[in-house]
């Protein structure tokens, strides 16, 4: 071989012309866009993201026990029990714990308190 950076670069050229030859031929010309991609289209999630995005902002305000009350209650579907066991305290006071930590994010969310009619006979 006399010439092997003339070989090299003659082989580099045609490597990159065929790449392109190859991308081109594989294209397919349809008129009906709708038969050229069959999968269904994705659900645009931008919503849900955004609502769960705001509900996190809201339970970072909580105290720490309280959010700990709801994570573990829903987004973990854990028991008062379990809650009660994990955060180390009773099960009563993780109910009364989850009432305020509820009465705060409604305030939080501009809801008006509702008022309970106590019947006293």
């Amino acid at each position: 071989m006399a010439y092997p950076t003339a070989y090299v670069k003659r082989v580099l050229v045609r490597e990159a012309t065929s790449w392109r030859r190859r991308k081109a031929s594989t294209e397919v010309v349809t008129d009906n866009l709708t038969t050229c991609d069959t999968r269904a289209p994705h659900p645009d999630r931008a919503d849900a993201v955004a609502e769960a995005d705001a509900m996190w902002q809201l339970l970072a305000t909580l105290p720490p026990k309280q959010r700990a009350v709801l994570v573990l209650r829903y987004y973990q579907d854990r028991s008062d029990e379990q809650v009660a066991e994990t955060v180390g305290c009773s099960p009563s006071t993780v109910r009364s714990n989850a009432a305020r930590a509820f009465a705060t994010l409604r305030e939080a969310a501009g809801d008006q308190p509702k008022e309970v009619a106590r019947d006293r006979r």
